[in-house]
């Protein structure tokens, strides 16, 4: 069974506001969680998605990182992200994947 908020309304998206930007803060996030630094690359996708509220890469790492950080209901609400938005059926099947693992 889904927890409450695996199945709560998700909240509207903002615009989009510059893909470029979006682009180069998701790739500073793959070179910093490769480094190890989990925070921060947390930081920069989250400013991806604040450049670009459709990027479903961008919300499917934030996810998996916050997933293996304990906030189970912040990297819920990612993936559910991932599954409204993404037009990658591989992605959204491992999406809906670590959200059973967390419910």
């Amino acid at each position: 069974m889904l927890s409450a908020s695996a199945t709560a309304p998700l909240p509207p998206l903002p615009p989009q506001i510059d893909e470029a930007a979006a682009q180069e803060c998701f790739v500073l996030a793959g070179d910093l969680e490769t480094k190890g630094d989990h925070e921060k690359a947390v930081e920069q996708y989250t400013k991806a998605i604040h450049f670009n509220s459709r990027h479903t890469a961008a919300y499917f790492r934030r996810g998996t990182m916050l997933m293996d950080s304990s906030f189970k209901a912040a990297a819920i609400t990612d993936f559910r992200r991932v599954i409204e938005l993404a037009d990658n059926p591989v992605l959204t099947e491992h999406a809906k994947e670590n959200i059973a693992k967390l419910a």
